[in-house]
């Protein structure tokens, strides 16, 4: 089974945040950068499934040349090959144009199964899987808090009002 998970490099939730001098923005330069807590569950969901049905679990995150760390995260999991879409680009790039390069690389490894956080802790936006399904012309389901599968079928749990649906 190939597997791709979407991982994103974002602040560590414990870094102290404060206003640069522009007055403008956010000062990074302190920050600790770390594999976004939700990211980091889908590549455990990813690894799971691969030590049940074979396969491998493929790493896709974009950003600066800082982000391989979280690439050399995923993989000290025992993820097996990681990829970084690095581009002067997709600097400022909205959701949609960094949507569009990673759904480019997903095409190109044509996995059977692609998983991702359902948010980012940066951000907040849960836009980037939705996104990715859609320009992929597949389908989408989140937020999942338990995954299974028997090798061509995935079962999920996401939460409802009432309980959970499965």
């Amino acid at each position: 089974m190939r597997i791709v998970v979407l991982i994103k490099q974002t602040p560590d939730t414990e870094s102290l945040i404060r206003i640069s001098d522009d007055g403008r923005s956010v000062a990074a330069g302190d920050f600790k950068w770390i594999i976004n807590p939700y990211d980091e569950f889908a590549v455990e969901a990813g690894l799971r499934l691969k030590e049940r049905h074979g396969g491998s679990v493929q790493i896709v995150s974009w950003g600066p040349r800082r982000a391989v760390a979280a690439i050399h995260g995923a993989l000290a999991m025992g993820a097996d090959e990681g990829v970084l879409i690095s581009d002067e680009a997709l600097e400022t790039a909205d959701s949609l144009g960094v949507a569009r390069a990673l759904a480019a690389a997903v095409a190109r490894i044509d996995p059977e199964v692609v998983l991702c956080g359902h948010r980012a802790v940066d951000y907040d936006l849960g836009q980037r899987g939705p996104m990715v399904a859609e320009l992929l012309g597949w389908p989408h389901v989140g937020p999942v808090v338990w995954l299974d599968s028997d090798g061509s079928r995935v079962t999920v749990e996401r939460p409802a009002e009432d309980g959970v649906v499965t």
